[in-house]
């Protein structure tokens, strides 16, 4: 039976006013109702032309219909085949732009809740049966040295290990997660989903070593001597974009993901925090993705007094979930459109008092297809800061390389990989935004699937 409901059954969610003073998760589950309900909107169209949306290529159409007749069960299964992470994607995925972007449902009303049920079926099933079980899995002789415990590193080495390979997953940080442990924060997505998750593979026999830098600690071509038959990189995007413009450097400065890492540190009681970067009163972010709003919700949180967003373009050019921007403003996130920033300033002891302007038009549309920025001479003007927060994208770290750098990266200094995520050096592969540039959970996990696919098939051609 269809649900020829319009709209669809929003996820519960406290007022901004509560919300914006907790870093609290800012939305809940769905009840076993709900979810019923909002799974019998799925019109179960023949094309299914949501998968075509999803990177993972999660069979969408199928376990929403398992929803709708209440098996919860079934649903997890189906879910679970493509994905290792959907308690994560459900919550964190931009849904908007892949499955929900192309739900049939649009054509008249709201798209059906993909990302709010698949959070439903993941976090229904971890509260049925508790935490993570062992698996069974036959040796197979051969190993494999994941490099980064990201989305992609993680994916990566759950796929092998169920194939029987033996998986070590090195990582530079002291926890694995990647960007999941120490770049959204927890109003967002809760921490203890990437625990489980960790402790699962590890029950599947994958080994963690962590504070350990590939590259600095050990090269490549240590792992390759030490007895790994393949390795895979997965070293994620976090070696942020230069921002070329007087005072940048100065004290007060600081990356979103450093930012969003220190304030989850604080969050999870394991640091106290700098009370220069904790405390801020008068908050700018640069840049208009969702890794800014994330910022920006944050420093709300923190008790900035003033939150305030730089951006070159319209706030329709923003790249961030639509409900991710709507929140932050609900949540009393300025919101400073067509503005270009200039130039850092700072006092005499050398910390940031504020941020110098320019007012922007739109041009003509650019390689993105967006609107290109033009700087409107004379239009100055300053905002006042004591934290301005850089997120202006990012790109791979190439010391992993060591001399092999310009070999293995491409011109846009992202890993040179093929369609079978094979690097230019046999035996090594790699996936994720280290590949594509910054880009989603879901594909960085989708990526490291695939990939997985192709190592297995290369240590296989070993004998």
């Amino acid at each position: 039976m269809i649900n020829f409901q319009r709209e669809r059954n929003p996820q519960p969610t406290p007022p901004a006013e509560e919300r914006k003073h907790s870093f609290g998760e800012v939305h809940t589950d769905y009840t076993p109702e709900q979810a019923v309900a909002e799974a019998m909107r799925c019109l179960n169209c023949r094309e299914h032309p949501c998968m075509n949306g999803c990177p993972a290529k999660m069979r969408i159409p199928e376990f929403i219909a398992l929803v709708a007749r209440g098996d919860f069960d079934g649903a997890w299964e189906i879910v679970r085949s493509r994905s290792l992470m959907p308690a994560i994607c459900g919550r964190v995925c931009p849904q908007e732009r892949q499955c929900e972007g192309n739900c049939t449902r649009a054509k008249r009303g709201e798209t059906v809740g993909i990302g709010a049920l698949e959070r439903f079926v993941a976090d229904w099933h971890f509260d049925r049966y508790g935490g993570p079980r062992e698996r069974e899995k036959a040796e197979t002789g051969r190993s494999v040295a994941v490099v980064g415990a990201g989305p992609a590193g993680l994916a990566c080495a759950e796929a092998l290990a169920a194939k029987g390979r033996s998986v070590t997953v090195y990582d530079y940080m002291a926890r694995p997660g990647g960007v999941l442990t120490y770049g959204i924060p927890e109003f967002r997505m809760p921490r203890v989903i990437v625990s489980d998750m960790v402790e699962n593979l590890k029950k599947a026999g994958v080994r963690f070593v962590t504070k350990t830098a590939v590259g600095l600690d050990i090269t490549i071509d240590e792992l390759f001597a030490s007895g790994f038959d393949a390795v895979f990189l997965g070293i994620g995007a976090v070696t942020p974009n230069r921002l070329d413009i007087p005072g940048i450097r100065s004290r007060g400065v600081i990356t979103a993901y450093d930012y969003l890492a220190h304030i989850n540190a604080i969050v999870e009681g394991l640091a106290r925090g700098d009370a220069r970067v904790a405390g801020a009163k008068r908050v700018i972010v640069i840049g208009a993705g969702n890794v800014s709003m994330d910022a920006a919700r944050s420093a709300v949180r923190m008790g900035a007094e003033s939150v305030t967003i730089v951006h070159r373009r319209g706030m329709a050019d923003s790249t961030a979930c639509a409900e991710e921007l709507k929140q932050a403003v609900q949540e009393g996130v300025i919101y400073s459109e067509y503005t270009a920033p200039a130039a850092v300033l700072t006092g005499e002891d050398g910390r940031v008092t504020g941020l110098e302007c320019l007012k922007t038009a739109a041009g003509e549309p650019d390689e993105s297809g967006r609107r290109a920025p033009i700087m409107l001479e004379g239009t100055n003007f300053t905002l006042p800061a004591d934290l301005i927060i850089l997120a202006v994208g990012a790109k791979p770290e190439g010391r992993v390389f060591g001399e092999d750098k310009e070999k293995m990266m491409t011109p846009r200094g992202v890993i040179a990989a093929d369609e079978t995520f094979a690097t230019p050096r046999a035996g090594v592969f790699a996936a994720g935004d280290a590949v594509t540039g910054a880009a989603t959970v879901v594909k960085a996990m989708s990526g490291g699937r695939t990939a997985a696919e192709s190592i297995d098939r290369y240590l296989e051609s070993l004998g």
